[in-house]
């Protein structure tokens, strides 16, 4: 008993970015690029999600979201009036379109559920994908009362009670379908999305194996820039060898406020004379990009 949902605007307008996420990616030989989430990101709740961003152009590529509801009422059988609960815990992906170059992995027919992709597992242009809404995994619950008065139980389906799993996707880049993958848990009980890390292959129409982080260590990758907010101050600090890097400022709307290319190993941004609010401070180089979120008050 699939229910569609809506995500409001804010929803679709990166909630990653009020999740206390240090989000790092890095460009590794293979053009394969990897995103630790950091901490992992739990979602539970009716109606909550993030957004997850790939490639970092501020485009939101997939959302994953979860369900809650519950539901009473009163079911006329044999002369009684029964009443009853039912309650419907779910994990779900949105596509924010219907193109051909953007969907989610499904187990079977376009139409099916996502399939729990395994570890090393090609993901690519021999995948089936479907758009719009997914189910990633659901539990439903039913109770009847009197004279009835008996449950029935929690139903699991999909991904429920999965730890580790590998959602399968694709999504566009100037035109062109790119594939990428991300991990998460979903709790035994429907209710609770953790998202751990993703990546995708920058090249163009090019499979990607589940779990394929590129050969860029995942330390290296953190070391390569620091961002830090203190004083309503700004301060960015580079490894020697780090080149052709570019500070990028972004507020809550996805709008980019500030850029400017980086002349030193160190660099200070004064953030007094900025609106208050949540921002994302970027750092791009030749080793890939780096972004963690700021608040000014």
């Amino acid at each position: 008993m699939e229910k569609k949902i809506t995500l409001d605007s804010k929803l679709k307008k990166y909630t990653a970015l009020a999740g206390g996420l240090t989000l790092i990616a890095g460009a590794a030989q293979g053009q394969v690029y990897y995103t630790d989430v950091n901490p992992d990101m739990a979602i539970s709740g009716h109606q909550q999600g993030t957004v997850i961003d790939f490639n970092g152009d501020m485009t939101g590529d997939i959302t994953l979201a979860t369900m809650d509801t519950l539901t009473t009422g009163i079911y006329p059988y044999g002369g009684y009036n029964i009443p009853y609960t039912f309650t419907y815990r779910a994990a779900v992906a949105l596509t924010p379109g219907a193109g051909s170059n953007e969907g989610w992995m499904a187990s079977a027919t376009s139409g099916a559920p996502l399939t729990n992709v395994a570890a090393a597992a090609a993901i690519g242009g021999a995948g089936v994908f479907g758009t719009g809404q997914g189910n990633i995994g659901a539990v439903s619950s039913y109770y009847l009362g009197a004279p009835i008065s008996n449950s029935y139980g929690p139903n699991p389906s999909g991904m429920a009670g999965a730890t580790d799993a590998y959602l399968g996707v694709k999504f566009d880049i100037g035109g062109s379908a790119h594939y990428g993958w991300i991990r998460v848990d979903l709790s035994a009980d429907g209710g609770t999305l953790t998202v751990k890390d993703y990546a995708y292959d920058a090249t163009a129409a090019t499979d990607i194996a589940a779990g394929d982080m590129g050969n860029v260590g995942i330390s290296e990758l953190e070391n390569f820039a620091s961002i830090i907010n203190t004083n309503d101050m700004v301060v960015i600090s580079l490894t020697k060898g780090t080149n052709n890097a570019e500070a990028t400022i972004t507020n809550i709307s996805g709008q980019q406020v500030y850029t400017q290319a980086m002349n030193s190993n160190k660099e200070q941004i004064a953030m007094n004379e900025f609106a208050s609010g949540i921002y994302l401070v970027s750092v791009r180089s030749d080793k890939g990009i780096v972004t963690k979120r700021v608040y000014v008050k």
